[in-house]
């Protein structure tokens, strides 16, 4: 099993982390949040604030106890622009992980991530949980079991790692190093022009919740099952502080 090397007497900042490009978990595109900004440290993504703005604030529950910045939704109409389509999203074998809290009592009919288009085999987009109190992975459509996978959660508003991932071994739904929900399915999706959103979809049908986002990480293949239940147990033993 990998340590998590990242100690709490670290601020989880683009300004003082660097990737350990080596490391088997290292993200296509990582993107942390500190002093209101959005930046991929991979790669040097940077995504937009957009909306109305949330504001970034220290947490000390930051990441289960980690010291570190959020990207705070406080309003439902908040949203944050990562990139394009064309840049961040593949069209097969994807996974995605995100940290994230919810700060109100009841989820909304919320989305966790998306795109903005709204053609269905586009789409690609976790509820992580939705109002309904089920928790959906939607890749190129919304179609459970080919290419939706649904788990029912409850309304949850503890502090989780999520990961989800499609590939040959099928669409996972995973919570803090826990298998919870998968299918046989291993679709595809085509790739859109628009943007990928934290908390706003399908052209703002689907907007956010209050929420605190702690990172965001995309990964161009289907991580195994180890290596997925690792980094959402640890998910910053791909980075190092800055000599």
């Amino acid at each position: 099993m990998a340590i998590d090397i990242f100690t709490k007497a670290w601020s989880i900042s683009p300004s003082n982390v660097r990737p350990i490009y080596g490391h088997s978990l290292c993200p296509r595109f990582g993107f942390l949040f500190a002093d209101g900004s959005i930046n991929d440290i991979v790669r040097g993504v940077r995504g937009v604030l957009a909306g109305t703005p949330g504001a970034t604030l220290w947490s000390s529950s930051a990441v289960k106890g980690h010291a570190g910045k959020t990207r705070e939704h406080t309003a439902t109409t908040d949203f944050d622009q990562l990139g394009l389509d064309t840049l961040l999203l593949p069209t097969q074998e994807c996974t995605v992980v995100v940290g994230h809290q919810f700060t109100s009592t009841g989820q909304s009919n919320m989305v966790t991530f998306g795109v903005e288009s709204s053609t269905l085999g586009v789409l690609c987009a976790g509820y992580l949980p939705f109002g309904d109190g089920n928790a959906y992975w939607d890749f190129g459509g919304e179609t459970n079991g080919s290419t939706r996978l649904q788990v029912a959660q409850g309304q949850d508003t503890n502090d989780n790692v999520w990961g989800v991932t499609t590939g040959p071994r099928g669409m996972e739904m995973w919570k803090n190093a826990v298998l919870i929900a998968s299918n046989g399915a291993n679709p595809t999706r085509s790739q859109g022009t628009t943007q990928v959103l934290l908390g706003r979809h399908k052209g703002g049908a689907i907007t956010s919740d209050l929420t605190k986002y702690k990172f965001f990480y995309i990964y161009h293949r289907q991580l195994t099952a180890r290596e997925i239940s690792e980094i959402t147990r640890s998910p910053f033993q791909w980075i190092a502080p800055r000599s």
